[in-house]
């Protein structure tokens, strides 16, 4: 479908800096304030699997049966989202000097 939509287009290359980001630049802002490192990736699997598996481990005891591992996935991935936040927040100033 694209392909019959955009056959006869023409593809206008744009260079340059981009408006949105140039005052922070200017700033001395980064980009992404928070970069991950060597350690935080690991801790936040290490956090991702302990959440799944305390999940689990409440999930059996309350259900009798094993969780899904779709839903032990989705409680995992969302162990992510607070954890990476705590890490913002307790090393604000790294992440500011990284750049």
């Amino acid at each position: 479908m694209p392909d019959r939509l955009l056959h006869h287009s023409t593809v206008v290359s744009i260079q340059g800096e981009d408006y949105r980001l140039k005052d922070k630049r200017r700033a001395g802002l980064r980009e992404y304030p928070f970069q991950p490192d060597e350690i935080s990736v690991p801790l936040t699997i290490v956090a991702m699997l302990a959440a799944s598996w305390i999940a689990g481990l409440l999930w059996n005891s309350v259900f009798s049966f094993p969780l899904p591992s779709f839903i032990a996935g989705i409680i995992g991935g969302l162990t992510a989202l607070p954890y990476w936040e705590l890490l913002k927040r307790i090393r604000p100033r790294e992440a500011r000097n990284l750049g």
